[in-house]
């Protein structure tokens, strides 16, 4: 029975899902249901939770939740529920959590720990494994200025991110890194968020008045894909690097929307105006989108369970 019900979903999910026949190749439109959708709460917790990433696997999600004094990394398995805090400095700082491809390490961004908030912290990558004993956070960065939102390569040779309004990158061991070619772009780039191949990039990048979501293939010049006149930020990849979700206020509070890789006319995936929806991260399994809402009346850790856009 179990089987049937699942073909009825998907059939709501899928076949609701038609090409209109854009004139540009390789663009596709969509019409969705959203109803097919279904929604868990997987954190219940009166602190913030926020910014989740997959591990590799699809089985761990690590998240940014402030339920101390100040933000700390958390990581709990999906089957369990049952979070574990890894970063326990006092003064640490953290955002934006990635994972590296064997699913051992997990980059963030964070200010030096041991030392009282700063009023403009300098935040800088650091490393930290979940599998030892007493997690430690290893250093991977240090300049004059903030780095933020690591992005680890799916090959494991750099962790691209966030310095001074461009992107960079750095070699897992760490070092000074160097800037990544965007071409023209000038306004700040954040967010950035490798395809499963590795092979290209999604960033946003601020326009002066928000910011729009671009790709740029591996060596290659940026292409807007999402420039709607509304505020679009952190892109995150389907399995099959066909699509990518991301958040945008489009319509006043903060949806989920998603867009095919190629470009086409995007669709909201959580029509609501009641609650802000943001964060998404797309499980490596397929189907399933991590995201943080306050639809449960504070910032939580929800998934969005049989997403047709694999």
């Amino acid at each position: 029975m179990s089987g049937h019900r699942w073909e009825i979903v998907m059939l709501l999910g899928v076949l609701l899902v038609t090409g209109c026949g854009s004139s540009d190749e390789g663009k596709t439109e969509f019409v969705f249901n959203p109803n097919a959708l279904t929604f868990s709460r997987i954190t219940t917790n009166p602190a913030s939770d926020t910014v989740p990433a997959w591990n590799p696997a699809g089985t761990r999600l690590a998240f940014v939740a402030t339920r101390t004094t100040h933000p700390e990394l958390y990581i709990t398995p999906v089957a369990e529920l049952n979070p574990v805090r890894i970063s326990s400095q006092e003064g640490t700082f953290v955002s934006k959590p990635s994972w590296s491809p064997n699913g051992e390490n997990i980059a963030v961004a964070a200010d030096s720990p041991g030392k009282a908030e700063p009023a403009a912290p300098e935040t800088h990558l650091w490393v930290a494994s979940y599998l030892t004993t007493l997690p430690q956070l290893r250093q991977l960065t240090e300049s004059e200025v903030a780095d933020s939102g690591p992005a680890w390569s799916p090959d494991n040779s750099r962790i691209v991110f966030s310095r001074d309004s461009s992107l960079w990158r750095v070699a897992p061991p760490g070092g000074d890194g160097d800037i990544l070619e965007t071409g023209d772009l000038t306004g700040p780039i954040v967010d950035p968020a490798w395809s499963p191949d590795g092979l290209r990039l999604a960033y946003a990048v601020f326009n002066g008045d928000n910011h729009d979501i671009y790709v740029q293939a591996d060596g290659g010049s940026p292409a807007v894909l999402v420039a709607s006149g509304a505020d679009e930020r952190y892109p995150t990849w389907s399995p099959s690097g066909g699509h990518l979700a991301y958040q945008s206020d489009a319509r006043g509070n903060w949806d989920l929307w998603l867009v095919s890789s190629g470009g086409g006319t995007p669709i909201n995936l959580t029509p609501d105006s009641a609650h802000d929806d943001k964060h998404p991260s797309w499980s490596p399994l397929g189907g399933t989108i991590a995201f943080s809402s306050n639809r449960g009346g504070n910032s939580d850790i929800w998934i969005m369970e049989r997403v047709p856009f694999e």
